[in-house]
């Protein structure tokens, strides 16, 4: 009944049945008992191999010989007998598995039937008396030309040489009592044909009123350029400390222009400058390409 009552715990545990505190007593008593450890993963690796039914029967049978040793000597050697027994098992189940997975594989013999004979028929009688003509190949239309692209055209080098006159202009751009700091020009490709997005953001330091500003763009063309594009900014105030504490000191403005021009591949020169005045504020020139 002890090792009954041994095996119905050891079964208990595999089957996560005992309560935490049972659990972890019996866990101290696995690493105390080396002997109970290796009983557990015996009935671990059987609880893989058999069923309910084969394991509840095999545990009989082991019962009733160990109740047929009762003396320590024999209890001894019934525990020995045990361990012999299941690994005698585990062999023989692992020997039949083993010899399934290889079995040779059986050899089919192809089975020969003879034809059936036909009987014999006139075969001249049963074609038509003539055979239609065959169909002709109809022509194969000749492939179509491959498209072949268009050279891409440079642009000459006058487009990007500089213009003597505006250079001459942008080197006396300026005035004592507008200043343009911080300047910022970009030029972005829209995918359409010569279709371009221009962005310009710029400061204004002054300490007038400030008037409506002229942004334009002008090409190296010669004499003196073409006007490609004109736009008035009006200066937005910025709010920042410094303009607040400013009186008769000069206070920041923001200029910005986003806009959308036609430009081809070439040299530009972009201004700002008051209107009826002929000198710029600030002028300075710009390479679009493709």
């Amino acid at each position: 009944m002890e090792q009954e009552a041994l095996h119905d715990q050891i079964e208990a545990y595999l089957a996560g049945r005992l309560s935490d505190q049972e659990r972890a007593l019996f866990e101290q008593q696995l690493a105390d008992q080396p002997e109970l450890a290796a009983e557990v993963a015996l009935h671990r690796g059987l609880a893989r191999l058999l069923s309910d039914g084969e394991k509840l029967a095999f545990r009989q049978s082991l019962a009733a010989i160990a109740q047929s040793l009762p003396s320590p000597g024999a209890q001894a050697t019934w525990k020995k007998l045990r361990l012999l027994g299941w690994s005698a098992l585990v062999l023989l189940i692992l020997a039949v598995l083993g010899w399934w997975q290889f079995r040779p594989a059986a050899v089919v013999k192809p089975s020969i039937r003879q034809a059936p004979t036909l009987p014999a028929t006139d075969t001249a009688a049963e074609l038509p008396p003539s055979l239609p003509p065959a169909p002709q190949e109809l022509p194969v239309p000749p492939a179509a030309p491959v498209p072949v692209p268009a050279p891409v055209k440079k642009p000459s080098p006058q487009a990007f040489a500089p213009n003597p006159a505006l250079e001459a202009e942008m080197a006396t751009a300026g005035d004592p009592y507008y200043t343009i700091q911080d300047t910022h020009l970009e030029v972005v490709a829209t995918g359409k044909a010569a279709k371009f997005r221009l962005t310009f953001q710029a400061l204004l330091l002054t300490a007038l009123e400030p008037p409506v500003l002229v942004w334009s763009i002008r090409s190296n063309k010669p004499p003196a350029g073409e006007e490609k594009m004109s736009i008035t900014i009006q200066p937005e105030l910025l709010e920042i400390e410094s303009n607040v504490r400013a009186f008769a000191l000069k206070k920041a403005y923001r200029l910005a222009v986003d806009t959308v021009a036609t430009l081809s591949p070439g040299l530009y020169y972009v201004r700002l400058q008051v209107p009826g005045q002929e000198k710029p504020l600030w002028m300075q020139p710009y390479q679009v390409v493709e």
